[in-house]
């Protein structure tokens, strides 16, 4: 299993290894919080800074490491195998509300009046439904989030995203950082 070869990196020795910050001291966790933070900048791991006025605007600029997870966060297969057995269920469902207009428009009609970018995305889906054109192809890019309720085991999905999947890109790099043991030479000083 892939967490059973990451623990092996990064262990410190036979008996012990690094999966959680209980097993670690504010030492290690702030250096290794270095090292993977200058690892995310060398890698792409890397979001663009609202802060900053030309972020997004000229290459480079305004930039800082995405959020991510020090240390992988074990998650029973079990859970993992019942996501993936949703997603497409999900994906089924999504893709059969956006093609019902009417019910969108009337179950959305309330967001439309508090949220600026639900109203624009509307209207603008009013105006096509009004000039009756119609799409023979669809792509649907969905982002399923879920937690594991520790009292009970189960998973429970806290969202369904369809607009907001851009940090997938992002994920593959976080697993690089946790798999390829990138922090196992800052581990083994200590």
């Amino acid at each position: 299993m892939e967490s059973e070869r990451y623990e092996k990196e990064l262990a410190v020795d036979s008996n012990k290894c690094i999966s959680s910050f209980e097993d670690v001291s504010p030492v290690l966790a702030k250096e290794l919080l270095q090292d993977a933070l200058v690892w995310a900048s060398l890698h792409g791991l890397v979001v663009g800074d609202r802060a900053v006025e030309s972020s997004g605007q000229i290459p480079g600029v305004g930039l800082v490491h995405a959020p991510f997870a020090l240390l992988p966060t074990p998650f029973p297969e079990g859970c993992w195998k019942q996501a993936c057995d949703l997603a497409p269920l999900f994906n089924e469902l999504v893709d059969r509300v956006s093609m019902d207009g009417v019910f969108l428009q009337e179950s959305l009609s309330r967001t439309k009046t508090v949220d600026t970018f639900t109203a624009r995305l509307l209207d603008i889906h009013s105006r096509i439904m009004k000039d009756n054109i119609k799409q023979e192809i669809r792509l649907g890019l969905h982002r399923s989030d879920y937690m594991l309720d520790i009292a009970t085991g189960k998973l429970l999905q806290v969202e369904l995203n369809t607009i907001s999947s851009s940090f997938a890109g992002l994920g593959c790099l976080v697993s690089q950082l946790h798999r390829l043991g990138n922090l196992s030479e800052t581990v083994k000083k200590y």
